[in-house]
């Protein structure tokens, strides 16, 4: 331990700029040859930009020389009117009294040790990018609010270490941002181990997180905060987890296929959320998984526009490796994972949801006979075949690189085979679409285009004379 702490301070000392992507957590094994990432899972030392004062108090903290060794005199002596008495209601009273206005939108508080380490940091999803306490402010607040009430079942704090948990942590709520209920108060002692999650089961339009004391560090650092259910929430979480502290939610969304989320081993259910800003068309849910023997023995994709209520889009089956065409307009999705891999948990490096080159459809009457390519492939006895009654569906056909589309013609089996009508879109990225005219009515409908793209939708609805609509080619 000397050692390391010795190697550590050298690293501090010659590094004052810069930021260290991800830390901590025990060693994990697959079971497999292991990237780089897995190898070697040893806390690490953050490197924060522009905080020359963050730089004593972790040089100090790995030579094992902490400048903030706390005891729980240090916190009754912070602030004698402020959050350090033992009784709720005092303390509920002088927490009112504290804030004069309602917390705007959004994330606030602070103190901040500098500008790159705010408060939005800890509520973006994103476990790598961190809000920072100014250090030795003794107190600091975080505050969030959202654009509408909900009912909140838990609250889950995820800070980078517990060298950098304050003494104390206090959690309220509000659903009017003046009187507020304290619904938990965490320590961070040996003899009451700090407990991340939180359970709130309140209708809630505010959350406050008040710390207080000094960490070890001298300052606090969270990586992210987020709450379920999932409303209003960005970016990834998932649940169960094997370490937080290293494989991280976001590591599935963050480009780096050598960066891993693992899951708790044998927990035989595992949820992976992610969250837009806003809402945005979602193609094609591609989960790069380590291996075959990490697959879970079913996955399911659900959307939702509010994080709250969720719609299946049914089971990404046996395909290897597995994806799942959304085709959906949403702001959510969520992958259900079931059923314990022969290695015992999932382990996924990289998820991607973007329309890829290709044609998918939805929905089908069997994607497996009748997909969505047979409308592509200048075969007129190969068919694509929609879903029976189901009074809309939509054909998409992405071209590698932009290409030159003039008049395009759809080849339906016959005039009963087409549905009431049909609308030509495009894109130039598979997020963006623009109305480019109606099909007219025939068995071998013809619409002039006569322009570059990347995207093509073919959205049709009404259902045929014969209740589906069955594609034998469209060529342009």
């Amino acid at each position: 331990m000397k050692t390391m702490r010795c190697v550590l301070l050298v690293a501090i000392t010659v590094a004052t700029a810069g930021l260290l992507s991800s830390c901590g957590g025990g060693g994990f094994s697959t079971g497999v040859e292991q990237p780089a990432a897995m190898e070697n899972a040893a806390e690490s030392v953050p490197r924060l930009v522009d905080a020359p004062e963050t730089t004593a108090a972790l040089a100090a903290l790995a030579s094992g020389e902490s400048l903030y060794e706390e005891n729980e005199d240090d916190f009754k002596s912070i602030d004698a009117g402020a959050l350090d008495v033992e009784d709720d209601d005092a303390d509920l009273m002088q927490a009112m009294r504290k804030v004069q206005q309602v917390p705007p939108a959004g994330a606030s508080g602070g103190p901040s040790v500098n500008d790159y380490y705010v408060p939005a940091n800890a509520f973006d999803g994103n476990y790598k990018s961190w809000w920072a306490g100014k250090v030795d402010a003794k107190k600091w607040d975080l505050f969030y609010g959202f654009e509408a009430t909900h009912y909140l079942d838990s609250l889950n704090l995820n800070f980078y270490g517990s060298d950098y948990i304050p003494g104390k942590v206090y959690i309220y709520v509000s659903a009017d941002g003046r009187n507020w209920e304290r619904v938990a108060k965490l320590k961070d002692k040996k003899k009451e181990p700090f407990n991340p999650d939180v359970v709130v089961s309140r209708n809630v339009r505010y959350i406050w997180i008040r710390m207080q004391g000094n960490p070890r560090s001298g300052f606090p650092l969270v990586r992210d905060i987020g709450w379920m259910p999932y409303a209003e929430r960005v970016g990834a979480y998932a649940a169960p987890g094997s370490d937080d502290n290293w494989y991280f939610a976001s590591n599935m969304f963050d480009g780096n296929a050598e960066t891993l989320w693992a899951g708790e081993p044998a927990a035989g259910e595992w949820n992976v959320y992610y969250g837009f800003s806003e809402s945005r068309f979602i193609g094609v849910v591609a989960v790069d998984l380590f291996s075959v023997n990490h697959r879970p023995a079913d996955m399911e994709l659900f959307v939702s526009a509010d994080g709250e209520a969720w719609e299946s889009l049914g089971s990404f089956g046996s395909v290897w490796p597995p994806a799942k065409f959304a085709g959906r307009q949403a702001k959510y999705f969520k992958i259900t994972m079931t059923g314990n891999p022969p290695s015992g948990y999932p382990v996924v490096r990289e998820i991607t949801y973007d329309l890829p080159a290709g044609a998918f459809s939805a929905p089908d009457e069997n994607p497996v006979s009748w997909p969505a390519a047979n409308a592509f492939d200048g075969n007129l006895n190969t068919w694509w075949v929609g879903r029976q009654q189901a009074g809309a569906w939509d054909v998409y056909y992405g071209f590698a690189a932009p290409a030159a589309v003039g008049t395009i013609t759809v080849n339906f089996y016959s005039v009963n085979h087409m549905p009431r009508a049909m609308e030509l879109y495009t894109s130039s990225d598979g997020i963006v679409w623009t109305h480019a005219g109606a099909f007219p009515a025939g068995a071998t409908p013809t619409l002039a285009l006569n322009s570059t793209v990347k995207y093509l939708r073919f959205s049709m609805q009404g259902n045929p004379i014969v209740g589906y609509p069955l594609v034998r080619d469209i060529m342009w």
